[in-house]
């Protein structure tokens, strides 16, 4: 998955930031880094899972107007409303009718009967374990970087299982261009509307990680500020 962003007002207060911090640039690269991923953390939205299973496999309504022509005239005319409710785990459940709407947007035809149960119990099903993998993947990037970093930071979520093969982070080292990089594979395992739809998840927790991140920079920076300018009043 790749994903872009303007991280620019993130990027100038960072300098800032190394402006006013004393620590090697390759220990502040990876310690905002991890910051970043425990922001990100923090703000990924988690499923739910009994919402998931009530939605997924609540009764499908379908409304249809009965149409009949009138024997003098010859016009159509719209007769009584028919309502048709169908059981949550048949043809017509939220699941089944999800199935062939990403199918349909893959190109593939329509599939019916025991066919489209399986795959609606299939869906449902991998609804359920993707629980917390968006988190999950920012917590596998996170332990890659504690060892990096002069203070530990907590790198867990509540009911979040860690899947380590969803999620890496690079180190910055030492030296005139130090950088690190956070990566986040939760999605990689879903295809069509269902990777999308994780994408979106993982993208807005991160945006949200940047942000709150880039807050805290600015709450130190200005602290520095008004410290020099305290000290400087005081001759």
């Amino acid at each position: 998955m790749s994903i872009t962003f303007d991280t620019r007002e993130f990027d100038a207060t960072l300098k800032e930031y190394m402006r006013h911090n004393k620590r090697d640039t390759a220990e502040i690269c990876n310690d905002r880094a991890a910051r970043v991923c425990q922001s990100a953390i923090k703000h990924t939205v988690k499923a739910d899972r009994e919402k998931i299973v009530r939605l997924l496999t609540a009764n499908a309504t379908m409304t249809a107007t009965k149409i009949r022509v009138d024997r003098k005239t010859g016009r159509f005319k719209a007769g009584k409303a028919l309502v048709q409710h169908t059981s949550g785990s048949g043809q017509n459940s939220v699941a089944a009718r999800l199935v062939n709407y990403f199918r349909d947007r893959e190109g593939l035809h329509a599939i019916h009967g025991k066919q489209l149960q399986e795959a609606a119990t299939k869906l449902l099903t991998r609804r359920l374990r993707s629980i917390g993998y968006a988190k999950s993947g920012w917590i596998a990037a996170l332990k890659q970087l504690l060892p990096w970093l002069p203070k530990k930071l907590s790198a867990s979520s509540p009911g979040v299982r860690l899947v380590s093969s969803r999620g890496r982070a690079t180190p910055a080292r030492p030296g005139d261009q130090a950088f690190a990089e956070i990566v986040n594979e939760a999605a990689s395992k879903y295809k069509g509307g269902e990777a999308r739809g994780l994408e979106e998840v993982i993208t807005e927790g991160l945006k949200a990680g940047f942000q709150a991140e880039e807050r805290n920079m600015r709450v130190y920076i200005e602290a520095k500020l008004q410290k020099t300018a305290d000290r400087y009043n005081a001759k």
